[in-house]
């Protein structure tokens, strides 16, 4: 059986899927670990809820979606609240690559900063930020520390990104910039980073 070949049909004659809370239950009893009523699924090591059905392994968040409008999202499911394992309808959206990974929240394991969009420039010796947006990197400058070049990205995320979490979240953060006012992290001192350093 092919992956896409399940029908909206078979998945709800298996389990039933709660739009509000995102958990999907077994309908009757398949097994030892299979009973009627049960919570179905368990978390994968990224954090995702995968659910076996009929011997193939599916990610609960495309199996909300194949359940709530009877077919298979064309691109990819992002969590828009960012919690991969919330996989109520209300928090999945079908997006293209470019978009769902505007929604990363921690970067990856190898950064040397630990901070999303920043880079440790050898050459300056100094922390570089960028951000990558319509597939075009747009170099935010280099600072002294990281923490300030993760500003100026939280500054553009909150421009070039609004509809992410991470970027709905940082419009939201107060900051004290360089002159003692408070303004927002992504209002203040970030348009006036990115003003001069991203062309129009």
């Amino acid at each position: 059986m092919n992956r896409l070949d399940l029908t909206q049909e078979e998945l709800m004659a298996i389990v039933s899927y709660s739009e509000d809370t995102g958990l999907f239950t077994w309908r009757g009893n398949r097994g030892r670990y299979y009973r009627g009523g049960r919570v179905a699924g368990h978390k994968d090591s990224k954090g995702y809820i995968c659910i076996g059905i009929l011997g193939i392994s599916y990610r609960a968040h495309r199996l909300a979606w194949l359940y709530v409008y009877g077919c298979w999202p064309e691109k990819q499911i992002d969590h828009i609240n960012g919690e991969r394992a919330d996989n109520r309808i209300s928090n999945l959206r079908d997006v293209g690559c470019e978009l769902n990974s505007q929604n990363k929240l921690s970067a990856m394991k190898t950064s040397k900063s630990g901070l999303l969009g920043v880079y440790f420039d050898k050459s300056h010796k100094k922390w570089r930020a960028e951000i990558i947006a319509n597939s075009r990197r747009h170099r935010l400058g280099r600072f002294d520390t990281a923490e300030e070049a993760h500003a100026a990205y939280l500054g553009a995320k909150a421009v070039l990104h609004p509809s992410s979490m991470l970027g709905s979240i940082a419009e939201k953060v107060k900051d004290v910039d360089e002159y003692g006012e408070g303004t927002l992290a992504l209002g203040g001192t970030g348009k006036r980073i990115l003003n001069h350093d991203i062309p129009n």
